[in-house]
């Protein structure tokens, strides 16, 4: 190891990212297109958001493949357009995707408290547009009014920002107030199901243990993303109040905050499909029917 850089986390880090932008890319990709043609209803038009948001954050992690293997030479960043453009699209998609998650999460517990509760998907979808056209125009602030450099230590094109109470304002409620939102809903939800789970008088009916599957599923896939979040959230929140961190980091911080602000990201998009595949019937027989996994019917979907 010299004072800039460490060979095998480099390695690992660019396998990481060309793990997700190869087979993440492609997986995603399915994923959306299977919710796409899957029937209108609350939970798959928030599933369209989610599989696309992380198409984009498959797509995204390209650039850092490259600086990892080149030992952070700018690479793809020496166009200007790219550096410019990566820092914008990271933060705004990171950010959607905790607000998808958490929109997700809680019209979940909503349904298990209240089930006979009808949400309209207009209402949703409405909530959906405007959540991501106040991230847009916020980051665009912040991008637009700040100063943009590439940062060698690091590996990625950043923006420090010159309104910092904005950004600081920004951020407590794009990432720290929806990950303390999805953890009071997750547990929320976990006690429901385990009401209904251990009451027979309610557990009954293939509608009601369709919906507690449904549930679960959602679960697990919000404590995916809590698991890998978390820590990207504290410790964002600990530079982003911090004007010294603005120096050169170093080298252990530099790794540190790559794999919390870049890699359990990647990780965690590369996981979803996963999730999906284990947990949703219709997916398995839509991978079947269109030949994309080998085995029968019978065999992906008991």
């Amino acid at each position: 190891m010299n004072n800039t850089y460490i060979p095998e986390l480099d390695i690992f880090y660019a396998t990481i990212y060309f793990t997700t932008f190869i087979i993440g890319t492609l997986c995603n990709g399915i994923a959306f297109w299977f919710f796409i043609r899957e029937p209108k209803n609350l939970a798959v038009i928030i599933y369209r958001f989610i599989s696309f948001n992380d198409l984009l954050i498959c797509l995204s992690v390209l650039p850092l493949a490259l600086t990892s293997v080149t030992h952070n030479k700018p690479v793809m960043f020496t166009v200007g357009a790219v550096c410019g453009a990566w820092p914008y699209l990271w933060s705004t998609i990171v950010k959607v995707s905790v607000f998808l998650i958490a929109v997700l999460s809680i019209t979940r517990m909503l349904r298990i408290i209240q089930p006979f509760m009808i949400i309209p998907n207009a209402v949703i979808i409405g909530i959906i547009v405007a959540g991501i056209a106040v991230h847009v125009g916020v980051r665009g602030f912040l991008q637009f009014t700040g100063t943009l450099i590439y940062d060698k230590f690091r590996g990625w094109c950043r923006v420090i920002p010159s309104h910092f109470r904005v950004a600081i304002i920004f951020f407590n409620m794009s990432m720290v107030l929806p990950v303390l939102l999805l953890s009071v809903t997750c547990l929320v939800s976990v006690l429901a199901l385990y009401r209904y789970a251990t009451n027979p008088n309610l557990s009954g009916g293939l509608a009601r243990r369709t919906a507690i599957q449904s549930s679960i599923t959602i679960q697990i896939f919000t404590f995916i993303y809590l698991l890998c979040n978390i820590p990207l959230a504290i410790l964002t929140f600990q530079t982003i109040t911090n004007r010294k961190k603005l120096r050169r980091p170093t080298v252990g911080e530099a790794y540190t905050f790559e794999a919390w602000f870049v890699v359990t990201v990647a990780i965690n998009s590369l996981l979803n499909p996963i999730v999906y595949l284990m947990r949703m019937k219709n997916f398995r027989k839509f991978l079947v029917k269109n030949r994309l996994v080998q085995g029968t019917l019978e065999t992906w979907t008991t």
